[in-house]
């Protein structure tokens, strides 16, 4: 029986999303915590730094830089407004300024054309105080978007319940131990 993630919606291991069905993947920075959604993906990091990954329907053959511009973000003051390449990816970047559940943050948008009918964004936060400290942080994510081969998606498997026939001397640590890529495998097992 499934547990976890749908692979029609993307799994997460640890601070990777890999999407077997469309076909990528990404890595969130470290001390970040991964929420796979049904509409979008939202990383959750310290001192009040997160993202959210999504994806929008590309309507137009616009330039990444003007869809920052123009379709995403057509109301918000831009500033570094630049276009750049993510592993083969026409790409685009933004910085803005926004409040954030009530507290002044720093907003980078990334747009990365997929293919002509889908843009995958980013939108990173920090707070307004810290955002030069989460930046490297953020780049990294950015660049670690890639494609996967056919092979890898093949290989990414969900998790799945299995039985198990307690043993006298079984402990909740023990049994833990046979949980594969898990940080806090005896928490997830309670």
């Amino acid at each position: 029986m499934l547990y976890g993630d749908d692979p029609e919606q993307g799994l997460v291991n640890g601070r990777v999303l890999l999407h077997p069905a469309m076909r990528f993947r990404f890595e969130a920075p470290e001390n970040f915590h991964i929420i796979n959604g049904q509409t979008q993906v939202v990383a959750q990091g310290p001192d009040g730094a997160a993202f959210v990954f999504d994806l929008a329907a590309r309507e137009s053959r616009q330039a990444m830089t003007d869809y920052i511009r123009r379709t995403w973000a057509p109301e918000v003051p831009l500033r570094g407004v630049e276009a750049i390449r993510i592993n083969g990816f026409s790409a685009a970047t933004a910085l803005a300024e926004a409040t954030v559940g009530g507290q002044p943050s720093q907003v980078r948008l990334v747009a990365i054309e997929w293919d002509r009918s889908v843009i995958f964004r980013f939108m990173f936060f920090a707070p307004a105080n810290q955002g030069q400290r989460f930046d490297e942080d953020f780049r990294r994510t950015t660049y670690s978007f890639r494609s996967i081969s056919a092979s890898e998606a093949e290989a990414a498997k969900p998790r799945k319940l299995v039985l198990y026939r307690v043993r006298q001397g079984d402990t909740a640590g023990g049994i833990a131990k046979h949980f594969p890529g898990e940080k806090y495998p005896r928490e997830r097992f309670l």
